[in-house]
């Protein structure tokens, strides 16, 4: 069983999106945290030692940026032991 209060970070750029994930994982027993981009990210990500960390795929930008931010998370030594899930609501992907 998971602790009353896990946190959970979640990266999108979108605000309608960050709202709605929020309140679902909020009703479901989790403080959420939204961040918008990587150094966001990462700053809250060593600060807050979350349970897990939400990375939308589709970021915009060169359709990389979703695997950038993971990247950049894997590769610092003090978060690079969260799990991380990479999620999107786009329905299709060409990479």
């Amino acid at each position: 069983m998971r602790p009353i209060q896990s946190t959970i970070l979640l990266i999108d750029e979108d605000i309608q999106f960050l709202q709605v994930a929020s309140q679902r994982l909020q009703k479901l027993g989790y403080r959420v945290k939204p961040a918008r981009s990587t150094e966001e990210a990462r700053q809250l990500a060593l600060e807050l030692q979350p349970c897990m960390i939400l990375i939308d795929r589709g970021l915009p930008g060169d359709g990389e940026a979703g695997r950038r931010i993971l990247a950049a998370l894997k590769g610092d030594a003090g978060i690079a032991h969260i799990p991380v899930l990479m999620t999107s609501t786009r329905q299709n992907f060409n990479s």
